[in-house]
């Protein structure tokens, strides 16, 4: 009656000819005025699975516009882990809060798509200064997100404990009008 949801996950990844999937969760789109972003979780910078032991938990605000890092070329950016809950409003403080119900979440909302950062399997040579903001935010909520390699600077995989493997996956989450 109040407008909450319950969003319940369950995945099963069958074994196939790939050696990790790159997340498992949900992919929303949110109106772009609700750019105000506040969580409790690992912060204040973007980490991940296996980068976020220097990020500490806490409860952290920002904006959408600090949520995107300008690496040369346009990738993920922005993802936030362990999070317990995340609220996005606008400047009156209405939006929507997502709190996990059974397991901690990896978050991220920007102001571009996958496909705007990565646009194709074969990297094109343009620049994070020649993205264009949408008229939406786009955010995943997630499960996991394998790891963001980086092991050298010559496209290695991250360390096996950091992949996404077949197998079942299951979690959920609360969508909560404020």
């Amino acid at each position: 009656a109040d407008g909450t949801v319950k969003v319940e996950n369950h995945f099963n990844v069958e074994k196939a000819d790939f050696r990790s999937l790159m997340r498992i969760g949900n992919n929303l789109q949110v109106n772009k005025d609700f750019s105000r972003i506040q969580w409790y979780g690992r912060g204040p910078w973007e980490n991940y699975w296996d980068r976020k032991y220097a990020s500490e938990v806490g409860m952290y605000a920002q904006k959408l516009s600090e949520q995107y890092f300008p690496y040369a070329r346009p990738q993920e950016s922005g993802n936030k882990t362990d999070v317990r809950w995340l609220a996005l409003t606008n400047h009156r403080g209405k939006g929507i809060r997502i709190d996990f119900a059974d397991s901690l979440l990896s978050v991220s909302a920007l102001p571009y798509s996958l496909e705007d950062l990565d646009p194709a399997a074969e990297k094109h040579q343009f620049h994070s200064g020649e993205l264009i903001e949408k008229d939406k935010i786009f955010m995943h909520v997630d499960l996991q997100q394998m790891g963001v390699q980086g092991m050298d600077s010559w496209g290695a995989m991250p360390l096996k404990k950091y992949w996404i493997t077949a197998g079942e996956y299951s979690y959920s989450y609360w969508i909560r009008p404020l």
